[in-house]
This record gives structure tokens, C-alpha cells and sequence, in this order.
């Protein structure tokens, strides 16, 4: 410092001659300010390395300032920012040039801003261990964040004069999620208290008794039913067991059954005799199950009490009821066997020789009255068949049949029906059937016929002139179904719109009165309809009246794929008996007790040219049989002393003595219900024959099965 002070001396004093200092005085002042020289670079460069560690210190601090998870500002006393951080300027969309010398207020809204001005003096003056959480609304690019603002008073660094304003600073932290999770805590917090209330008050309010009980089988709880059922308060339950409220024989069972569903946690259910509060014994079932804490662990025991008395009476009342319906049924369908018997019977009569009469040497006008006579016996089976086809119906006895046929030969049979009486009134009959629609199908080809046959006879008993027309048309293929869409129309009276609801109902008619013009028992159209609904389809109409009517019948039926299997016309019976069959060479049994019917059958016979024997019942016939050379036996099945069905069991017996045990039997019965085929083949019957018998029908079975017993 000296050598430092001398040398500054020196310099600046004024110039003179010469130096008074000797030489080494001089050398050892070089020297010294060399050294000096190079102590001030090494305290230079020293300076530089501290700026530079400064600098590089702030520029840390700034940018961990900037850069900070958390907005970062001061503020004045008045709550103006004087700087923030960029975090903070990126939190509420703009820059920090912008925000320097506004108001933080006036980045909130609503009530959000009056909380933060209402609180901020107090917050200024005492921010320790304070905050306040605020909304600060989305602004440009930003969302918007819920924030927690914390803060400290800014100290007055040692060069700043101690009357400057303290500044606050300011940490603003986005709590948003923190927010929502405490929201959704707090809703699902009360969602839990509300569903806890509504299990509760369903508890309460649910009318069958409810309980539930411990592992050690002591009453936990239960509902306000269970308290009503068993007449005890919840104080005299809570805690105890079935022995503390039931007497001893009873508790036992009970806490036998808990015992064993708490060893073999699940549920269990039986049903139980109770005694109620009223002294009066119930039938109860009994619905419990284990239940699991929160750790999995068995908890305890959860029972419901159902009283099943009254369901109990009702099922006894139904029961009786049911038995009464089908003893009612029974009596029902033995009616309609009983009247169908009593009705063909005199009928087979009356058409038999109407038949066997026709074929005799008559006048113009007789054969007129014997065409009346069978037209009439003719209307009458229909009426008869109608009947028990509703009946079969309405008792789900009627099965389908499930053949191949052909489509077109089914409606042209029915065509031919009809054609005799279209031709008596002058009627044209169209039948249009789809060329690309296949013919082969399977299905209930009777059924169909039978459908048809209503429907277009219909058509010709309400048409006076015109036309009639059956069209058949390809409707939707599903699988290997195709939907048939057949439409028969008219141009006959038609229908009322307002009776259209009365068409498919049974003995219903539009024309129901006196005066009538077309009489009828209303029953076809309602078999119709069943049976297309039995058959999968659909039947609708569309009428006018005065213009005519069309029915529409969609029917779904099975394709047949494979040709080889197409349906192959039946020999007919011409065929048959021209393959060397002579009438004279057979000999028929008629076991038969109706007088008349023994006689129209015997004329029958005889007209086809065989020879017969008579019997009026089955002891008298198995006589013949034992006897008499017989090829084929016509059996009656209601008769006196020994009925057709044993008769025909004894005669298939070889221990009765027949000579044929094995003679071809052909049922010829006036019961017509649903099983009574099925019976005749059953008991050893080869075929079946409704009365009345039609001749032609007759000398195809007879001439069937003597070809098939040669």
C-alpha cells in the first residue's frame, strides 16, 4: 500500500531533472509495482468469476422463478402486481408485461372477486398461516383453475431506505384437481348417506319382515314389518338370540337352520309353520343368506319371512278349480263324442241311401229330390265336422301333418270341388298361381285344402254374379321356409266395415237376423283362422260393401329341396281293382248293431259286387270268424254285449280261435273326436272309416287292403 502510494506520488508530481533515487531503489520500485500489477489482474479476474457466478446464480433464480410449478407475485399494499412469474402470466393467459401494474382483482369475477377484495387488507397485514381459494375464470388460451393464494410480507433489503412499502408476496397454487376430488368425495360421501337412508327407509317401509343376526346368531336389526310380525320392540330383540324370544322346542330348529347355513355359507330357504302375534299358526317361507364384511370375512345372517297362507289357499282354490275345468272338459268332449256318435249314426243312414238310391232306376224328378236329399246329409256332416274341429281346437288336440305335396294339385282339387256350384250360379273362377313359385312343399296339405275350401266356399255362397279369383304369390324366404301369400276375392255382397270384427269369431255372422239371406253356423272362418295360426301364418280381410271381399292367408311352408323325394300320386282305386281284383271272390263281415247302418252298408257291399255276412255285435262276430271263410271285417266300435275295440283284441289273439287272426280291420265309427283313429290302430284296427260312409271312400279302403292281404 505504501509502494502503491508512493508510486501515485511520484506520477503525479511535476516533472523534474532527475531522480533522486539511487538505482536500486528504482529496481526494487519496478519490482514492486510488477508484482502489484499482477496481484490487481489476479483480483480483476477473481471479480469476474464472482460476476459471473452472480449472474449465473440470478439467471438459476430467474429462470426457477419462472419456471416454478406454482404462480409466483408481488403485490402492493393495494393489490396491484408489481411483477409475477411466467408460470402465473401461463395460469391466467397473459404475459407478465401485462399483468405488471394491474389489479389481481380485476382477473376474478363475481363473488369470487368481492371474497379476495373484502379480505385482502387482512390478508396483507397478517398473511401468515392464512389463504384464500379463489376462481380465476378462463382467458384466452388458459383454463380456467380453481387457486389457493398463500402469501409473506416482503423484507426491506439493507440498500433500500426503511420508509418503502413492504411488498406481499404472493403463491398461487392450482388446486383444481385437489378440488374436483374433493368434490367428488364429498358427492360420493353423500351419496352414501343417501343410499344408506334409502336402504333404510326401504327397510322400514318393505312389507315383508326382514332381519339380520351375527355369526353368534344374535339379532342385529330389523325392519318395522318384523317388529308387527312377531310383536316384540327392537330393544326387546337387539342382542338377543331365538332363544331369548321363542319357547325352547321351537328355538332349537331355528337355531339348528342358522347353524347350518353359517357352516355352509350361501342361502337357504324352507318353509315353516308359524305362530304370529295373534295367536293364529301361518305357513311362512323362510329366505335367508350369508353376508361378508369388508374384508371378505362372514358376518353374519340376512332372513326374509314371506306368509305364503293365503297363496297357499289360493293354489288349493285353483287346484279345485283346475279339476273342476277338466272334469268340465272331460264332460265336454265326451258330449261332443256322445253327439257326434248319435248325430253320424242316424246321418250315415240318411246319406247311405241317398247314395245307394241315386244309383237306382229313378225318374228326372226323383234324382233331383235324392240330389237335395244328399246335398242336405252332405251340409249336415260339414255342420257336424265343423263343430268337432272347434271343439279339437279349443282343447289343443290337433296335430299337423308333416308331408310333401303339391301346391297347385291341392288348389286344383279344391277348384274342382267347387266348380259344380260356381257353374250352377253362372261364376267364373280365375286361379293364378305364380310360374316361378315352386310346387313341392311340406306341410298339412288337409289342412290347407280344408282353409282353401272355406274360404273359396265362402266366395261362392256370397256371390251372386261376377267372378272369383284365388291368386298365389311368394312372400319372404326365411331358412328353408318360403311364405306362401294367397289372396281370394269376390265380387259378391261384401262386408260392413263395421262388421269386419265379427268375421273370424265362432258362430258369429254379420247377418244375424231372422230374415237373413244366407243361412250358416258362423264356424268356418273361425277354424280357418286357427288353423293359419296353428300353421305359423296370418289371415286378414279387406271388404266393401256392396263390391266384394278379398282374403289374404300368409302361410309359411317348408321348401322341398331334394325332387327325389316329391310326393307320388296314389294308386286309385280303379287301378286297384283292375289289378285281377274280382268283388265276387271276397267275403266282408259288417259288424254293425245299428239296424239301418248294418243295412246301408250290407246294400253298399253288395252294389260294389261282395258278398257279406252280418253281426250285431262282437261275440256274434268272433263266431263267424272262428267259422266262416271272411277276407275283411267292417267293425263298429260302439256296440252292446262286446264293443269293436276288444272284439277286434281278441280277434287278433290266436288263442281266440279265428282263422285269420291277422284279417284286414277297417274301423267304421261315428266317433269322430281327436284320438279316436289313433285308438283304432292302437287295438289292433288297420284303418278308419268316419261315418257317414261315402261309397266311393269305402271301395277304396276295401279294395286297398284286400290287394294289400293278397
Amino acid at each position: 500500500m505504501q509502494l502503491r502510494k508512493r508510486a501515485e506520488t511520484l506520477l503525479n508530481a511535476a516533472p523534474q531533472p532527475a531522480c533522486d533515487l539511487a538505482p536500486d531503489e528504482v529496481k526494487a520500485l519496478v519490482h514492486d509495482l510488477s508484482v502489484h500489477q499482477i496481484e490487481l489482474e489476479l483480483q480483476n479476474d477473481e471479480l469476474l468469476r464472482a460476476q459471473q457466478l452472480i449472474e449465473k446464480s440470478r439467471d438459476e433464480l430467474a429462470r426457477l422463478y419462472h419456471q416454478a410449478p406454482v404462480g409466483y407475485l408481488s403485490l402492493n399494499r393495494i393489490g396491484i402486481i408489481e411483477r409475477c412469474n411466467q408460470t402465473f402470466s401461463r395460469m391466467v393467459g397473459k404475459t407478465c408485461e401485462k399483468l405488471a401494474g394491474k389489479p389481481l382483482a380485476d382477473l376474478l369475477e363475481g363473488m369470487d372477486r368481492d371474497i379476495f377484495l373484502g379480505r385482502f387488507r387482512s390478508f396483507f397485514n397478517h398473511p401468515a398461516d392464512k389463504f384464500i381459494d379463489l376462481y380465476f375464470p378462463a382467458r384466452g388460451e388458459s383454463n380456467g383453475f380453481h387457486g389457493r393464494i398463500t402469501a409473506s410480507l416482503e423484507t426491506n433489503p439493507a440498500d433500500q431506505p426503511d420508509d418503502r412499502e413492504p411488498s406481499l408476496l404472493v403463491i398461487v397454487q392450482d388446486i383444481s384437481e385437489q378440488r374436483i376430488e374433493s368434490l367428488i368425495r364429498i358427492k360420493i360421501e353423500q351419496t352414501l348417506k343417501n343410499h344408506d337412508l334409502f336402504v333404510s327407509t326401504l327397510l322400514e317401509t318393505i312389507p315383508i319382515p326382514l332381519f339380520y343376526k351375527d355369526t353368534q346368531c344374535r339379532y342385529l336389526g330389523c325392519n318395522e314389518a318384523f317388529k308387527a310380525f312377531t310383536g316384540l320392540t327392537e330393544s326387546q330383540l337387539i342382542g338377543k338370540t331365538v332363544f331369548d324370544i321363542s319357547p325352547p322346542e321351537i328355538a332349537v330348529q331355528y337355531d339348528e337352520k342358522d347353524r347350518q347355513l353359517l357352516e355352509h355359507p350361501g342361502s337357504q330357504s324352507y318353509e315353516w309353520k308359524v305362530r304370529t302375534v295373534d295367536g293364529t299358526f301361518r305357513t311362512v317361507v323362510f329366505n335367508k343368506a350369508t353376508f361378508n364384511d369388508i374384508d371378505g370375512q362372514l358376518a353374519g345372517i340376512v332372513g326374509t319371512i314371506q306368509d305364503i297362507t293365503d297363496l297357499k289357499d289360493l293354489q288349493l282354490t285353483l287346484k279345485q278349480a283346475k279339476d273342476v275345468a277338466e272334469q268340465a272338459n272331460r264332460a265336454k268332449s265326451e258330449f261332443l263324442a256322445n253327439m257326434s256318435h248319435e248325430l253320424r249314426t242316424p246321418m250315415n243312414g240318411v246319406v247311405g241311401m241317398a247314395e245307394l238310391l241315386s244309383m237306382s232306376e229313378l225318374s228326372e224328378e226323383q234324382q233331383d229330390f235324392v240330389a237335395a236329399i244328399k246335398q242336405s246329409g252332405q251340409n249336415l256332416v260339414k255342420i257336424i265336422g265343423d263343430i268337432l274341429d272347434l271343439a279339437k281346437i279349443e282343447a289343443d288336440k290337433v296335430e299337423l301333418e308333416h308331408s310333401t305335396f303339391s301346391l297347385r294339385s291341392t288348389i286344383d282339387l279344391v277348384l274342382s270341388l267347387l266348380h259344380p256350384q260356381a257353374q250352377a250360379k253362372g261364376l267364373i273362377i280365375f286361379n293364378r298361381v305364380e310360374p316361378e313359385l315352386p310346387d313341392l312343399f311340406r306341410g298339412d296339405a288337409g289342412r290347407l285344402n280344408q282353409i282353401l275350401l272355406n274360404l273359396l266356399g265362402n266366395a261362392v255362397k256370397f256371390t251372386s254374379q261376377g267372378s272369383i279369383s284365388i291368386t298365389v304369390l311368394p312372400g319372404q324366404v326365411t331358412d328353408n321356409r318360403l311364405t306362401l301369400c294367397f289372396s281370394i276375392s269376390d265380387t259378391g255382397v261384401g262386408i260392413p266395415h263395421t262388421s269386419l270384427h265379427k268375421l273370424f269369431i265362432p258362430f258369429s255372422q254379420v247377418d244375424s237376423s231372422t230374415t237373413r239371406k244366407f243361412c250358416g253356423t258362423g264356424l268356418g272362418l273361425a277354424i280357418s283362422k286357427q288353423l293359419v295360426e296353428l300353421m305359423g301364418g296370418t289371415i286378414s280381410v279387406e271388404s266393401v260393401e256392396g263390391s266384394g271381399s278379398t282374403f289374404f292367408v300368409r302361410l309359411p311352408l317348408e321348401l322341398v329341396v331334394d325332387t327325389d323325394t316329391a310326393c307320388q300320386p296314389l294308386p286309385s282305386s280303379l287301378a286297384i281293382a283292375t289289378n285281377g281284383h274280382n268283388p265276387a271272390d271276397y267275403c266282408i263281415l259288417v259288424v254293425e248293431d245299428n239296424e239301418l247302418n248294418l243295412k246301408v252298408l250290407e246294400l253298399m257291399l253288395t252294389k260294389l259286387g261282395y258278398r257279406t255276412k252280418t253281426a250285431t255285435d262282437g261275440l256274434k262276430a268272433l263266431e263267424l270268424l272262428k267259422t266262416d271263410a271272411i277276407n275283411l271285417v267292417l267293425m263298429d266300435c260302439s256296440m252292446p254285449v262286446l264293443d269293436g275295440y276288444l272284439t277286434t283284441a281278441k280277434i287278433r289273439k290266436p288263442e281266440t280261435g279265428t282263422r285269420k287272426p291277422d284279417i284286414p280291420i277297417i274301423a267304421i265309427t261315428a266317433r269322430a273326436m281327436y284320438g279316436d283313429k289313433e285308438k283304432c290302430i292302437q287295438t289292433g284296427m288297420n284303418d278308419y272309416l268316419a261315418k257317414p260312409i261315402n261309397c266311393t271312400e269305402l271301395a277304396d279302403k276295401i279294395n286297398l287292403w284286400l290287394n294289400r292281404a293278397s
